[in-house]
């Protein structure tokens, strides 16, 4: 007679051992193709910290020397670069710079040189081209905010209406975005260098040109109105978009 009860016990054990079976090999094969899955980064380091030197040009006023000769500019930045994928990473970077200023105001040139500083912040995204991340080709697309500041603007005596005076500085909030392209290289294992192009383009800033300023002087106006002070900034967003329009980079940065 058969024993329906044992039938069903092995029967039970058979699709158990079956069903761990399968459990076992699909679980291997996951983690098989885990391990052969290239790793984001250069040999497993996927975080570097540097420095990059932007140079760019200058034509006019780029120091506080009353010239108008051409020259390179310089900014600084110190960025923090993340590989997330294989060919791709995230950046992030504050950057620093300084000019002057090249002011005419209704014809005349007598306002003094000042100094305008900018801090820059930005964010964005590395995709590489024929390598892994970081190294080799890449193009880069960011984003960010530029904070530019000039001091107070003073007025030398116009020789045709004697005025005197100064027209507060300030700082403005300038929205930045631009796109590079660029090559990395590591040396030793451990450092990383590279060089490239990038454009930016910052908003105000974009289509405000030129270095002659409208101001309301005079016997009955307030040097110092806020009209005044909207002139120099307006200036103070187009010359800081100039500066940043084009820039070479070198940079060199430590992998961790």
């Amino acid at each position: 007679m058969i024993d329906m009860k044992k039938i069903l016990i092995i029967l039970l054990l058979s699709s158990i051992t079956g069903f761990s079976q399968t459990w076992q090999e699909k679980l291997h094969e996951k983690l098989s193709l885990g391990l052969s899955k290239p790793n984001p980064g250069y040999l497993g380091k996927k975080l570097s910290i540097g420095y990059n030197f932007h140079m760019f040009p200058a034509f006019s006023q780029p120091n506080d020397i009353q010239t108008k000769d051409f020259s390179w500019s310089l900014r600084h930045h110190i960025s923090i670069e993340n590989s997330f994928r294989k060919n791709a990473s995230f950046i992030y970077d504050v950057g620093f710079f300084s000019t002057y200023t090249d002011i005419e105001y209704n014809g005349f040139n007598n306002l003094e040189n000042q100094a305008i500083s900018a801090l820059q912040i930005n964010m964005g995204y590395k995709w590489y081209v024929d390598h892994f991340a970081p190294l080799g080709n890449y193009l880069e697309f960011r984003s960010g905010f530029m904070f530019p500041r000039i001091s107070d603007v003073s007025l030398d005596n116009d020789p045709n209406t004697a005025l005197n005076g100064t027209i507060s500085g300030g700082t403005a909030v300038i929205f930045n975005f631009g796109f590079g392209y660029g090559v990395q290289r590591v040396l030793f294992d451990q450092v990383l260098v590279g060089m490239g192009l990038d454009i930016n383009i910052g908003i105000p800033g974009l289509g405000r040109r030129g270095n002659v300023v409208s101001l309301d002087l005079g016997e009955g106006y307030d040097t110092n109105s806020k009209s005044n002070q909207d002139s120099i900034m307006d200036y103070v967003k187009a010359r800081v978009f100039e500066y940043n329009l084009i820039s070479f980079k070198t940079s060199i940065s430590y992998l961790f």
